[in-house]
Formats: structure tokens, C-alpha cells, sequence
């Protein structure tokens, strides 16, 4: 069979379909043209290549020769990848989810040659069942209506489109409320959501939501009495030790299909493990149980090893859950396979730790997973009989058919993982983890160079398109926190001349507030504004942070200045649902709390090491790092960075610290002693 539009494609989502019978067009004006000339509908699938059910739809309907001939002759065909094109995802999520209550993938939207959307699901099976309809049914359904009911199309179309175009910015309510009456809000109803019996929030699906569990220890270091940090432990000894964690391999899975962690959807997101580990790693060092920092080290080997290209030090973006046409067939096992590969000693230890029977736990086979109530660690522990067991089962697994990995580089995503690395280094130490981070952050920037600016994804030496404000504001976070790790003053200037030219491409100050994508860039039916926190924070959000921190640092009043004007769109409803909102209530509970500013000062970076190690011995958020390694009495001006760098130098030729609040600040430390006295001498966890 010929391949169609998509095999010049390079996203693994859209290649998977190039060899369909359908004649799929990418996302691209020449398809909307085809549609006027020959007077159809078009159908939008929107989709990602880990997605199970987007592979059982190819499977079932676009692979299909009957369907794809209705589809041919009838409607002009379009594919798009969401992790390429999170605009067009969330416009037209927006779009379905207003029509039907829901949403999900694979997006199926049906739009008028002028990119309006008048009716859309998600998956359609190829027979009519649980109240749906088959999807040949749905397709004869809308070329009739189209045929018969045109003007009704168009109003219909027009009036979902207006309507999405108004839910993207809620009205400012007048009744603002503190921040610490939103923040204590939050928290309450997190109290109630949550599963007091396994963890995390949710009484069916369960997804890890790490956000959430950053928030609550940020609440735990104001509130220390309340219940956040028990609630944190409590569902991050759940996912650590349950089925949805892989215990062979590492990393985490999408989501639990239950409440009790234990049967996941078994696809692995990058970004599902780069934000968990920040999460282990904090909780780790507010309560030094080892067994967090061991997951976040265990994760971390994971993304080294099996989601990071080592040329490069970019990160892949999904492995996908089914091998074999079958979902978690790489994960699973039978007692009589282990039985046969393990000796007596092994299986009975792996027994002893693991939750082992004859008739496993999904569809007769075993996902591993032991009890919270076990003071074993699982395969984290470092008994040596465990690490050989592991290692065994690893050589095993690796005889199988391994899931497919999407391999394409995602700039928010890969700044999300460096963001991991990078705290791995400041809290335990790891310098290879540094090495990791800052090489990764130079391959997007030297990508970027070569290609007219920042990008959306990266594959076989392609860009995917231009970036989206999710990727400027999580790249820019990162570059501050790689300037925090390297105290090198280029990171601290590249971080500024980021923040500027993202408030120039995506801050409309008509109407005072972030837009997902350029505001030069493509013309769409309307405008994407995505507030939400989801699996990964929002781009607005990150765009706050990053402000924050910056505002802190600098002291511009343009940072101050944007980011209160997107809290007060936000601080009226945030507090009432903080599952969609997690990373707005941490960053609006840091800003409202007095920022510790801490300004290092060497005149090389080996003798300022230990001082900056001892910063990160507490848990103190809301802490801003800047500093100089390199520093020299014929500097480039590095005052006009930070108001913190203005008239001070290293104390004696020694490394100095100065602790300061608002720009005020105590007597430089430039021994270990005085620093604990200073900077401990703040509130910390």
C-alpha cells in the first residue's frame, strides 16, 4: 500500500498512520483548501503515540478499507500529534468537551472547511455499543447532516466557537480573597479528597499528580501541624511500592486503573517521572527516609538509561504501553516463569518482598508491587541478594519485545527532566546528574540558534515548529535553576533575555494575561489560553514562577507587575479546585511568603561547593539562589543582573554568603558556622 501525506512527517504519532488507507493530511492550510473546493467536512484526529486507545481506533477503523473509502470520499482527513501541537489540542479539547461533558484521546472533531468545529467525541468503536455508535454510523450520520442541514452546521459551529473563545478567560471575581484564605482553602479540600486507606486523590483512576504533593510540602513548611506532609508520605510510599511504579526497570507508569496503585495504564510519560522526582527528593530531605531518595535516584537512572539519547543528553518523550498488541505485556509476569528462571533462594526472597500468587493480579499474570506495611524497599533496597535478583529479572525482561519509545524532544518536557537533575545535584549531591542537565539545556539552545529560535520538538534534525509559552516558561525555569547550581552569571543573563522575549511573543497586554501560543504566530479560530495545571503544569503557570523568581532576583517592576495581573484572573477560583491548580497555589503561596535571597560569592567555584551544599541540608521553598563563582574585581557588570550583586565582593578572598530579605541584608558568612546561624536561623523543614 502507497504511504500518504504523513510519511514526510517526522512525529512518531503521525507515522504510525502514514501507511493507513486513509489519506491523511498533516495539520496545513492545503488540506482546508481541498475541503472548500470540494465542499466536505474535515475530520480532526488528534492523538499521541502512547495513547492506547488511539491504537485501537487505527486498528479497528483507520486501517480498515470500508472506512477509510467513506473517510476518502466523503471528508478531507486530518492528523495531528498533541505533544507537537498543544494549541490546536487544547482549542479543539475545549470545543468537544463543551459539546459532550468530556473529553479525552484520541480527539475526534468534526470541523467546516473553515477550521470551526460543529460536533466531536473521542473514541468511536467499529460496532455500536454502550450507547455509541458505531463510527461508519457516526460518519454517514454527519455527511448527511452536512448535506442536508448546512446553515445548521454553520450556527452551530459558530456558537461553539464563540463559546470556547469566552471560557478561555474566566471573569476576575471582585470578591478576592488573601492568599492564605485560598492557600488554607486548597488544602482543606485536598483533606477531603483524599484516600485516607491508599493514597493520593481519587476513587477510581488514580494518577501519581505530583504537583499536588509539591504544593502540600510547600504547605506543610507554613503549616507544620496540618496534615500535607503525612498526606505526601503517605501517597508516595503507595506509589513507590505499587504496581504502577516498575519495579524492574524504574520510572513510573501513566495511572492506576484502581484505587490501590497496583494494575497501571502502563505507558511511561517523561513527564510524569521528571515531575515526581523533585517531589521524592524534598520529601526526602524533610524526613530522611531513604527510601524516597533511592526512587528519585532509581527514576532518574531510569531516564539516563532508557529516555535520554547519551550524543545529545536530550530526553525521548513516552514509552508506549503495548508490545505486542497487547498492553503490559513487557511488565507483567506468571509465578511459573519466575519459578523456572529464579533458583529456590531467589524465588522465596522475592516472595518474602514482593506480592507473589499463581493467579496474579491482571488477566492471570503478575505486575509487582509489595506492601506499605513491609519495611523492605522493594527492588531500592541495596541487600545484595535483591540487586541480583533485579538484575536477573531486568536480563530476562530484556528478552521480550520492548514497548516503543517516542523519540521525538520536547522542549518543555526536556526542561521538566532537567529541572529533576538539576535538584538531584543540589540536594544529594550527584555531580554527573549536573552534567546531565547542563549539556541537555545547551542541545535546545544550540537547536534553537540553528533554527530561528526556541521550538516545540526536535527529531532527526528537524523542528517540529515553533515553541509554545509552556516551553519558553519551563526552559526559562530551569535556566535559573541551572544558574542556582552553577552560580555562572551567563545562565542568570540567559535566563532574563528568555523571560523577555517570551513576555514579547505571548503577553497581551490588552487584555493583560499569558497566551498559550505566539501572538504572531498562526491564526487559529481563536486564541489558546490554557489555565489549568494538568498532567504537566500550564505554561501560564511556569510563566508566573519563572516571573516570580526573576522579580526576586532582579527587582524589575515589569515581573512584578504581569505577574499579579494573571493572579488576579486566577486567586477567585483556584483555591476551590486545587487538583487543576496545584502550581498556581505553591507559586501563590511563596510569593505572599517573605523571600529568603541568598547571594554566593567565590572567586572559583571549588571553594564555594560546601557552602552551597549546606543551603540545601533544609527544606526552605522559598529560598531565590543567585551567585558567582567566577568572580573577579574586573567583572562584566554583573551588578546590573541583581540589585544583590550591587557593592559586595568575596570577604578575604574566601567564599562569602550574604542572606538578605528584601535586599536587606545580615552580615556576610564565610564559614559553615555562621552560615547555619543565618540561613537556618529561617524557618525551615
Amino acid at each position: 500500500m502507497n504511504p500518504n501525506r504523513l510519511i514526510k512527517e517526522t512525529s512518531p504519532y503521525l507515522l504510525q498512520h502514514a501507511t493507513n488507507p486513509v489519506n491523511w493530511f498533516p495539520w496545513c492550510e492545503d488540506a482546508f483548501k481541498e475541503a472548500k473546493e470540494r465542499d466536505v467536512p474535515v475530520i480532526l484526529s488528534i492523538g499521541y503515540s502512547s495513547c492506547h486507545w488511539c491504537h485501537v481506533m487505527e486498528s479497528e477503523s483507520f486501517e480498515d478499507p470500508i472506512t477509510a473509502e467513506i473517510m476518502n470520499q466523503n471528508f478531507v482527513s486530518i492528523k495531528v500529534d498533541r505533544e507537537e501541537r498543544p494549541d490546536l489540542d487544547s482549542i479543539y479539547m475545549s470545543a468537544v468537551q463543551s459539546m459532550s461533558g468530556q473529553g479525552g484521546w484520541p480527539l475526534t472533531v468534526f470541523l467546516t472547511p473553515d477550521k470551526l468545529p460543529f460536533f466531536g467525541g473521542t473514541y468511536f468503536p467499529p460496532q455500536p455499543k454502550h450507547g455509541m455508535p458505531s463510527f461508519t454510523q457516526l460518519l454517514k450520520s454527519i455527511i448527511d447532516a452536512y448535506k442536508n442541514r448546512k446553515e445548521d452546521i454553520k450556527t452551530t459551529s459558530k456558537q461553539i466557537t464563540e463559546h470556547v473563545s469566552k471560557i478561555s478567560i474566566p471573569t476576575p471575581n471582585e470578591n478576592q480573597h488573601s492568599p492564605i484564605s485560598i492557600t488554607d482553602n486548597a488544602y482543606n479540600n485536598l483533606v477531603n479528597e483524599f484516600d485516607h486507606d491508599n493514597g493520593g486523590f481519587g476513587k477510581t483512576l488514580k494518577f501519581p499528580q505530583p504537583q499536588i504533593f509539591d504544593f502540600l510540602l510547600s504547605y506543610h513548611y507554613q503549616n507544620p501541624t496540618s496534615k500535607a506532609l503525612q498526606m505526601v508520605e503517605k501517597s508516595l510510599n503507595a506509589i513507590i511500592s505499587g504496581g504502577i511504579y516498575d519495579h524492574i526497570g524504574g520510572g513510573i507508569h501513566r495511572y492506576s486503573t484502581e484505587p490501590t496503585w497496583t494494575i497501571p495504564h502502563f505507558e511511561k510519560m517523561l513527564y510524569d517521572n521528571a515531575l515526581i522526582v523533585p517531589v521524592l527528593i524534598q520529601c526526602y530531605t524533610i524526613t530522611q527516609n531513604s527510601k524516597f531518595k533511592l526512587a528519585a535516584l532509581d527514576i532518574l537512572s531510569y531516564l539516563e538509561d532508557e529516555m535520554m539519547d547519551p550524543d545529545t543528553h536530550l530526553f525521548f518523550t513516552a514509552q508506549d504501553a503495548d508490545t505486542d498488541g497487547e498492553e503490559g505485556k513487557y511488565y507483567t509476569w506468571t509465578k511459573n516463569c519466575l519459578s523456572q528462571k529464579l533458583n529456590p533462594d531467589e524465588l522465596n526472597t522475592l516472595e518474602q518482598n514482593f506480592e507473589i500468587t499463581s493467579e496474579g493480579n491482571f488477566e492471570n499474570k503478575t505486575i509487582l508491587r509489595y506492601s506499605t506495611n513491609n519495611s523492605n524497599n522493594g527492588f531500592l533496597s541495596l541487600d545484595p541478594l535483591i540487586v541480583k535478583i533485579r538484575s536477573k529479572l531486568k536480563d530476562l525482561r530484556s528478552q521480550k519485545t520492548r514497548p516503543f519509545t517516542d523519540e521525538k524532544h520536547i522542549t518543555s518536557w526536556n526542561s521538566l527532566a532537567s529541572q529533576a537533575f538539576l535538584l538531584s545535584y543540589l540536594h544529594l549531591g550527584i555531580e554527573k546528574h549536573l552534567k546531565i542537565a547542563n549539556e541537555n539545556v545547551k542541545s535546545i539552545l544550540k537547536i534553537s540558534e540553528h533554527n530561528n529560535g526556541l521550538f516545540r520538538s526536535f527529531k532527526q534534525n528537524k523542528v517540529s515548529g515553533y515553541a509554545f509559552l509552556e516551553d519558553y516558561s519551563s526552559l526559562i525555569n530551569t535556566v535559573i535553576t541551572l544558574h542556582e547550581a552553577t552560580l555562572d552569571t551567563s545562565w542568570l543573563k540567559k535566563s532574563i533575555e528568555l523571560t523577555d522575549t517570551m513576555i514579547e511573543l505571548f503577553y497581551d497586554s490588552d487584555r493583560n494575561i499569558f497566551i498559550d501560543s505566539p501572538i504572531n504566530g498562526e491564526e487559529l479560530i481563536t486564541q489558546p489560553i490554557n489555565l489549568y495545571d494538568n498532567a504537566t503544569p500550564s505554561g501560564i503557570s511556569e510563566a508566573v514562577k519563572a516571573l516570580q523568581k526573576l522579580y526576586s532576583i532582579t527587582g524589575k517592576s515589569i515581573y512584578l507587575d504581569i505577574l499579579i495581573s494573571q493572579f488576579n484572573i486566577t486567586t477567585s477560583f483556584i483555591g476551590d479546585f486545587p487538583s487543576g491548580f496545584s502550581n498556581w497555589l505553591k507559586i501563590l503561596l511563596m510569593h505572599y511568603t517573605d523571600t529568603v535571597q541568598v547571594c554566593l560569592l567565590s572567586y572559583d567555584p571549588v571553594s564555594v561547593s560546601e557552602m552551597r551544599k549546606y543551603l540545601y541540608k533544609k527544606f526552605i521553598p522559598n529560598k531565590v539562589v543567585v551567585g558567582n563563582a567566577y568572580f573577579s574585581i574586573k567583572n562584566d557588570r554583573i551588578e546590573s543582573l541583581s540589585p544583590l550583586f550591587e557593592e559586595r565582593c568575596p570577604e578575604s578572598g574566601v567564599a562569602t554568603v550574604f542572606i538578605c530579605n528584601n535586599y536587606q541584608c545580615e552580615l556576610p558568612s564565610t564559614s559553615l558556622d555562621s552560615l547555619e546561624n543565618s540561613i537556618f536561623g529561617t524557618k525551615s523543614a
